[in-house]
């Protein structure tokens, strides 16, 4: 899922773009409600890119990070265990948001389904981490697929982007979604 449409939400309710996110974010606890009672086993929520970190005003910045905090620190924990899932964050995150790995919840032993938090995440920088990786990626299909950031996955069956946009911004899942249905919505 890539959620978009966040700033655009806020200035239709005459709120700040900064006020946007712990109400977006907190959707993802409504998401996991209604795709994990179901056959969905694996979802990628992408939080935001490097871009979104590097370029946005320094404000917003803040509060997308703070509203991961938060849902880290208060929902994460009970989200997870209801579902019986584990959390994996993937991207950057550690290099352009130091001592987020604080707010990380406890894994959940014997978890049957994972949320995959992209966040500080380029679909190029994890095609890049794997080729260095495996020094030119120039082994098996399988063996790459393994050294992705998001190594283990499944492939991606559906891609879901809110907010009317009609692109996958920064190389969205780029290795896994290569057979995956598309949905853009204004929702």
């Amino acid at each position: 899922v890539i959620p978009d449409g966040n700033r655009r939400w806020a200035q239709s309710q005459g709120m700040s773009p900064e006020a946007s996110y712990r109400p977006a974010i907190a959707h993802l606890d409504w998401l996991l409600g209604e795709l994990w009672p179901g056959n969905c086993t694996t979802l990628s929520f992408w939080w935001g890119s490097v871009a979104n970190l590097r370029h946005r005003p320094s404000g917003q910045v803040d509060e997308i990070r703070e509203s991961l905090i938060w849902w880290l620190r208060e929902r994460a924990p009970e989200a997870l265990r209801r579902h019986g899932a584990d959390l994996r964050m993937v991207g950057r995150w550690r290099e352009l948001c130091p001592g987020l790995e604080d707010f990380l919840p406890e894994p959940l032993p014997g978890a049957q389904r994972r949320l995959n938090l992209l966040f500080a995440y380029d679909g190029r920088d994890e095609l890049r981490a794997a080729a260095d990786r495996l020094g030119g990626g120039g082994r098996s299909e399988e063996a790459f697929q393994e050294a992705l950031w998001l190594g283990g996955s499944p492939p991606v069956d559906l891609v879901i982007r809110t907010g009317s946009a009609g692109h996958l911004s920064a190389g969205f899942m780029l290795w896994w979604i290569a057979e995956a249905q598309l949905a853009f919505t204004a929702t």
